[in-house]
């Protein structure tokens, strides 16, 4: 899936249909919006390009079910998920953990890719090499 758009409904939507609904706001000093999204589904991973060209704060809420490996290839960005933040650079992988409270704060210039295990495989491998669920 390749996807495109200065529309900030129809980015909300694009990006909920890969990684879960969430809440978007457009910086209010942003020009336009720029959205662009490219998603490879290979069960048990999927692998998602996304920038939207424009700062942008993201809450995703709890993060249900999702477990994502986000790396920053541009610009810088922030994550917060409870009450601990780390910040993005070009060339840092950053984890994000399923349920639990996340806001993004993405830079105009930030791009990433994002790697996004299944949940119940990766949950599985964590059980057999811990020895409990």
């Amino acid at each position: 899936m390749h996807y495109r758009t200065h529309d900030l409904d129809e980015a909300i939507h694009a990006a909920g249909a890969v990684y879960c609904p969430h809440e978007l706001h457009l910086d209010r000093r942003a020009r336009a919006l720029d959205t662009r999204l490219s998603a490879t589904e290979a069960r048990p991973l999927a692998l998602v390009q996304l920038a939207y060209g424009a700062r942008v704060e993201v809450d995703a809420g709890e993060f249900p079910g999702l477990f994502l490996f986000m790396r920053c290839t541009a610009g810088e960005g922030t994550v917060s998920q409870g009450n601990r933040s780390a910040t993005w650079r070009a060339g840092t992988t950053i984890p994000v953990s399923a349920r639990r409270p996340t806001r993004f704060d993405f830079g105009a210039s930030f791009e990433q890719i994002t790697f996004r295990p299944d949940t119940a495989a990766l949950e599985a491998c964590c059980a057999s090499l811990v020895g409990r669920p």
